[in-house]
């Protein structure tokens, strides 16, 4: 039987899993080629432009890694301040669709790393 036959599954598979790589790697390119500003650092030759100052406009409410090593201080420090929570939702509205087209982008990539490493192990172990 062909590999890509309809009714071949590990052909069919690796179809499915190729398609969706391909899809992954075209929305990372779309992405990456619209990444607004506030995302990006800031030149220090911009400094006084419209760039710098959306940047410190938003610099209170926006973590790097660090982050990740105490989520709750950052979280009481943007709830304990109304003007921080309201900067807080001023970014949500602006720029959720682009955060999370690049969380579904990044979901996607997991997901699809899952999906391959099962279909390697299922040649490895015959299932085929």
């Amino acid at each position: 039987m062909d590999f890509l036959h309809e009714e071949n599954l590990c052909g069919q598979n690796i179809l499915r899993i190729t398609s969706r790589g391909s899809a992954i790697i075209a929305e990372l390119l779309r992405l990456s080629a619209n990444i607004p500003d506030i995302f990006l650092p800031c030149p220090p030759s911009l400094n006084g432009s419209d760039n710098t100052k959306e940047h410190m406009r938003y610099n209170e409410v926006l973590f790097d890694f660090q982050y990740l090593r105490a989520p709750e201080e950052y979280e009481r420090k943007i709830y304990d301040n109304s003007a921080l929570v309201d900067l807080d939702q001023d970014f949500q509205e602006n720029y959720q669709e682009i955060l999370e087209r690049f969380y579904k982008l990044f979901e996607s990539i997991w997901k699809y790393q899952t999906d391959f490493s099962k279909y390697v192990d299922d040649v490895v172990n015959g299932k085929y």
